[in-house]
C-alpha cells in the first residue's frame, strides 16, 4: 500500500479485523496512517462467539497492545476447573458464555 497508494480503492474500507493474532501498536499506526478512515479491531474470540476486542481508531489515544476488554459473560479457568481471578496472574484458559449456540444445524444432541 505504501509502495502504491493509488493500486487500490479504498475509500469506502471502514473496519479491518484480526482474530488470529493482533497487530502491535506499531502495526496500527502505520495502518492508520495509510487508511485514517478504517477503525481496527483485533477480536479474541471463535466461531461460536466473541469473548473480547480491542478496538483502534485514528482518535484513539495510544496506549499499549495486547489487552482485552472482556465481555460480561468471559471467564478464565485453570485447567482444574477453578476460576482464575482477574489481576491474579494465574495463567488459564479463556471460556464465553451468552453468545454460544444452544445446537448445531441437523445436530439434536
Amino acid at each position: 500500500l505504501q509502495a502504491a497508494p493509488t493500486r487500490w480503492d479504498l475509500d469506502s474500507l471502514r473496519v479491518i479485523i484480526s482474530s488470529g493474532a493482533m497487530w502491535s501498536l506499531e502495526v496500527k499506526r502505520g495502518l492508520l496512517e495509510l487508511l485514517p478512515q478504517v477503525a481496527l479491531a483485533d477480536l479474541l474470540g471463535s466461531t461460536e462467539g466473541g469473548m473480547g476486542q480491542s478496538l483502534m481508531t485514528r482518535d484513539t489515544p495510544p496506549a499499549e497492545t495486547a489487552k482485552f476488554m472482556l465481555r460480561p459473560t468471559s471467564r478464565v479457568f485453570t485447567s482444574d476447573d477453578r476460576e482464575v481471578q482477574p489481576g491474579s496472574g494465574e495463567v488459564g484458559l479463556v471460556a464465553n458464555g451468552g453468545l454460544v449456540p444452544l445446537y448445531y444445524h441437523k445436530d439434536p444432541e
